[in-house]
């Protein structure tokens, strides 16, 4: 049945039957389909549509050599939420999902990849009020990658030089002038690591 079809029917029944239909869904795609047909079913399937992403990826790096290995998504359903500026509820649930499979997913202490662990997304974006709800929910507000060789690989929440070598949500807030983002952090004790990399760095 053609999408259009079935968000203009959907809309005609109450959440309760659509989530009695959405319970019988085992993929991962059907469930981020139903997800479409409008915000209220985008919203009930929040949790669950975060989960089996988690799901995904912690399965993905069982057999690897070394579980830092694994890839990301381009996109995250937590930065993807972010960026498209959804209401906190939602972004609650996906981070609820998420964290209730592994929070590594979303405070990513794994090599910086394709996409930024979710603060540094909320930093970008300007999200104080996701980057309130991702700190109590376990994320570091301290979290760092190298920018360049110096320091340790993998995310980190002290560096082992001196020299400002990592690149902190600190970092991402100024490099998009996000200024209440930038004031909440420096409120929170981040470490000040902005040298002249920030400006040149392309994430």
């Amino acid at each position: 049945m053609p999408r259009s079809t079935v968000a203009r029917r959907g809309e005609d029944y109450p959440l309760p039957i659509w989530w009695h239909i959405t319970s019988h869904l085992t993929s991962v795609g059907d469930v981020h389909r139903f997800s479409r047909v409008s915000k209220g079913m985008a919203e009930l399937l929040a949790y669950r549509r975060a989960a089996m992403e988690a799901e995904h990826y912690m399965e993905s790096i069982l057999n690897l050599p070394r579980w830092c290995d694994s890839p990301h998504p381009a996109r995250s359903c937590v930065e993807s939420a972010i960026r498209r500026g959804r209401s906190l509820d939602e972004i609650d649930a996906l981070v609820r999902g998420c964290s209730s499979v592994s929070i590594f997913y979303l405070t990513g202490t794994e090599p910086i990849t394709r996409n930024g662990p979710a603060l540094f997304v909320a930093a970008e974006m300007n999200r104080v009020d996701v980057m309130k709800l991702l700190l109590a929910s376990g994320s570091h507000h301290d979290l760092r990658y190298p920018v360049r060789q110096g320091c340790i690989d993998l995310g980190h929440y002290e560096c082992v030089s001196s020299y400002k070598t990592c690149r902190n949500a600190l970092c991402v807030a100024r490099e998009h002038g996000s200024r209440d983002a930038e004031a909440f952090l420096l409120k929170q004790g981040i470490d000040d690591l902005c040298d002249a990399h920030c400006a040149r760095w392309h994430h």
